[in-house]
């Protein structure tokens, strides 16, 4: 789960960003207006979405900073197999 939140952070934070700065110097060296409204639509997709998951599921929208959850921290429990599979 850790991973894929880093990959689409990495696609937001690094990709785009680069999108958005070839974009930006394009626009420069053609002297033409940045589309800046576009952009912005384009984060406020992204923003909508993550405000969907936390509504979906009741995330605030920051960490409290409280520890771990139990089932995160508590070791595993032994499970009693049949002889034959141990």
């Amino acid at each position: 789960m850790t991973a894929l939140a880093v990959e689409a952070e990495s696609a937001i934070a690094v990709r785009l960003s680069s999108v958005f700065e070839t974009l930006c110097e394009y626009c420069t060296k053609n002297m033409i207006d940045t589309p800046r409204d576009f952009m912005a639509g384009l984060v406020c997709q992204i923003e909508r979405s993550v405000h969907a998951l936390r509504e979906t599921f009741d995330l605030e929208a920051a960490p409290s900073g409280n520890d771990a959850p139990a089932w995160l921290t508590e070791p595993e429990p032994e499970i009693n197999r049949p002889e034959d599979m141990q």
